[in-house]
């Protein structure tokens, strides 16, 4: 529901602060009702004919065993797509698309946990973690779960302007734009469970120097050694 919802909230906002005419609905490949992963019933949901004239649509996650999309959805969105749509994956929403054929010899993000999987099944698009979306004007895709907020963040700016996607922004009490990729949410040790100095752990990891560490760790993760630590500190003092 969290991944549903956060479309929803954005495009809600837009309309509420009389920024677009955006107008929304739910479509998928049964109309009616549906019934969540979390165990109660929407209605209202539209068929897949409904897709056809949308100027976006937005597949806002997808099954967690990453079953291949059936061919009636596959063929809505690349209908939708040569119509002109631009077409949202966002987490693991990812999955559908690139089944559809649209992400192919492109690169691409979902969550972290999807990219072997994903990988495995499309060898012709490339992933990459180091971002929280990447953005092809006709395709774009999202990492993991919040960054969904992100891209739809993203897509405000890229049809309204920066004003109109920071006022969205204030209004939802979040990030204009964050910075790093979810590589930085990964699974770590020494930084996040420890208070070695940034050259012990530097040693301890075959690195040596922590300039060196510091340098590659900015690159890969697009945050400092020092400020990972701050973000998931709170969490490791909890977890003991």
């Amino acid at each position: 529901m969290f991944h549903l919802s956060v479309p929803q909230m954005v495009c809600d906002e837009v309309a509420r602060q009389g920024l677009g005419d955006w107008e929304k609905f739910l479509f998928g490949d049964r109309p009616g009702r549906v019934r969540t992963a979390e165990g109660y019933g929407i209605e209202g949901f539209r068929g897949l004919a409904a897709a056809a004239g949308a100027d976006v649509l937005v597949m806002p996650s997808w099954f967690l065993d990453g079953r291949p999309a059936g061919a009636a959805v596959r063929g809505t969105l690349r209908a939708a797509h040569d119509d002109g749509a631009t077409v949202v994956g966002l987490c693991l929403g990812a999955i559908p698309v690139a089944d559809a054929g649209l992400l192919a010899g492109r690169m691409a993000v979902t969550h972290w946990q999807a990219f072997d999987l994903l990988a495995q099944r499309h060898p012709e698009l490339a992933l990459d973690e180091s971002v929280l979306h990447l953005d092809h004007v006709d395709v774009l895709t999202s990492a993991g779960t919040a960054s969904g907020l992100d891209a739809c963040l993203h897509l405000v700016r890229s049809r309204l302007g920066s004003d109109a996607a920071n006022r969205v922004a204030r209004s939802l009490v979040i990030a204009p734009h964050r910075a790093g990729g979810q590589a930085q949410y990964i699974e770590r040790r020494l930084l996040e469970t420890t208070d070695r100095p940034i050259d012990t752990i530097a040693a301890a990891c075959g690195i040596g120097s922590p300039v060196t560490l510091r340098q590659n760790f900015s690159a890969a993760f697009r945050t400092s050694p020092s400020q990972y630590r701050a973000r998931f500190r709170a969490e490791a003092a909890g977890a003991e």
